[in-house]
């Protein structure tokens, strides 16, 4: 399950670990850091999650 910051982690063996983030977090960072990523990613990224037909909390698949 992910964390409340929408972040969690993945051991990937030799004590090495990888972040997961989950796609509301993806979505919040892409708009965040469109001045560096660039607004059309931020844009499309926002597009796409609305094309998902998500439930009016936002949250829900």
């Amino acid at each position: 399950m992910p964390s409340r910051t929408g972040r969690d982690e993945l051991r990937i063996g030799d004590g090495l670990c990888i972040g997961i983030y989950s796609l509301q977090r993806t979505l919040v960072d892409a708009i965040r850091l469109r001045h560096q990523e660039g607004a059309d990613v931020a844009w499309e990224a926002l597009r796409r999650w609305i094309a998902r037909n998500v439930n009016c909390d936002g949250f829900s698949d």
